[in-house]
């Protein structure tokens, strides 16, 4: 759960900053 939530988080950070 950890893993798949940093991804997702990662995901998203590099998202709202593009």
């Amino acid at each position: 759960m950890n893993k798949k939530k940093k991804g997702f988080l990662r995901i998203w950070k590099e998202t709202g900053s593009g």
